[in-house]
């Protein structure tokens, strides 16, 4: 009888351990930040069909990761023809873009593609960084699309670049140029 009782006493003491956390965190959320992507600019006629390509997984990847929202293209005011073409910083202002990604890309004397990207701070009116080059052959297109993505969201969201594995780059004093994959 006593350790009945005993083992009654110790269960009722116990039941208050069985109790489950539960935590509720959809009060937090961040906008997502507003970016601008014209279609990047080709060297010829032959490859513009490859840059709205390229365009459009960049813009893909930078939605689907919740943190940007790429302005709609219809609303832009200027359309870059080069990476010389400087942009007009009031025009990218009052679509209040706090980012814009100037492109363009090019065939290399080996044939391979070669797609060259600005990033620009629209209200610091300056470049966030310098001219980034990437070359490879013209069938990893696509993945010379998602490096430039994650060289974006790594500037924009973290300072610091996701993981690219990248054999060889070759710093010089105004452009980072990277090839092999």
């Amino acid at each position: 009888m006593f350790l009945r009782l005993f083992f009654l006493i110790l269960f009722f003491w116990t039941m208050p351990a069985w109790a489950t956390l539960k935590i509720d965190v959809n009060g937090a959320k961040t906008d997502p930040i507003p970016v601008a992507l014209p279609d990047f600019s080709a060297q010829n006629s032959g490859l513009e069909e490859m840059a709205k390509q390229i365009t459009a997984v960049i813009k893909n990847d930078l939605e689907s990761s919740g943190l940007f929202r790429v302005i709609d293209s219809d609303a832009y005011l200027q359309k870059f023809f080069s990476l010389d073409d400087q942009p007009r910083f009031a025009d990218w202002q009052v679509l209040n873009a706090q980012g814009l990604i100037q492109g363009e890309i090019s065939q290399n004397p080996n044939g391979d593609l070669k797609v060259s990207f600005l990033l620009w701070d629209i209200y610091g009116e300056h470049r966030l960084i310098p001219q980034r080059n990437i070359g490879a052959d013209k069938s990893k297109w696509r993945k010379m699309a998602h490096i430039v993505s994650d060289t974006i969201y790594g500037v924009l969201r973290f300072k610091n670049c996701i993981c690219i594995r990248i054999r060889q780059c070759k710093k010089t004093q105004k452009t980072l140029s990277c090839y092999g994959f």
